[in-house]
């Protein structure tokens, strides 16, 4: 999709919303305005507070000054929604092309698709700074716990066992997805925070460039 095509699309896509019926839905201290048809996932609630809570700590524990400088908006009197145009940037598209399209390196990608986010692995990889933080989210644990292993091995090149440590060893396969995809691209990945919540599992790394520690990190994954 062209860039001229693809904002006219977002455009249309903002207005039909401002067209429907709104409910306020409150998660937090957020009030989520959502029109009717919409689909909001109250499960994902733990999911999401957990990623800003990861968030919050990666930067706040970052030394390189890389936390974004947002304006905070106060408005006790008024429930008017505040005008982020300024800041924040919408695209409707393939994830895959629009990030590489961009041509931009970013301090947080987060990768939370419906099923395997093992298509997106490499050009996260890619394109999140040295340093920077990336968060996954996989859901498709019948493939990954051994329900499906020939789908796992053509899609993380790895056979699962079906035993009751099949969500650890799900996660371990991701993992390893992740770190194979960083090491061709001379990068080394930290793991911080791996979980198996429900029905999902999701893991949050930081990368960084250096190939000498690569070669050790896929002589011990084998």
């Amino acid at each position: 999709m062209q860039k001229g095509a693809e904002d006219m699309s977002v455009k249309k896509l903002f207005k039909n919303i401002q067209t429907l019926d709104i409910s306020i839905i409150k998660e937090g201290k957020a009030e989520i305005r959502l029109p009717s048809g919409v689909f909001y996932n109250k499960v994902q609630e733990f999911n999401r507070d957990l990623t800003i809570a990861v968030i919050n700590t990666f930067f706040k524990d970052d030394s390189s000054d890389k936390i974004p400088k947002f304006p905070r908006f106060k408005s006790p009197k008024t429930k008017s929604t505040p005008n982020l145009e300024n800041i924040v940037s919408a695209s409707c598209g393939d994830a895959k092309t629009l990030i590489s399209s961009k041509k931009a390196i970013y301090d947080v990608i987060d990768i939370d698709p419906y099923g395997s986010a093992v298509e997106f692995i490499e050009v996260a990889i890619e394109s999140v700074s040295s340093g920077g933080l990336l968060c996954f989210t996989c859901t498709d644990l019948a493939v990954l716990c051994g329900n499906r292993p020939e789908a796992c091995y053509a899609r993380y090149n790895s056979m699962p066992l079906n035993t009751p440590s099949c969500h650890e060893m799900a996660l371990r396969i991701v993992m390893r997805s992740i770190v194979s995809a960083a090491a061709k691209h001379r990068r080394l990945v930290t793991p911080l925070l791996s979980v198996y919540v429900d029905f999902y599992i999701r893991i949050f790394v930081t990368v960084r460039d250096c190939a000498v520690k690569v070669l050790c990190w896929l002589w011990i994954l084998g």
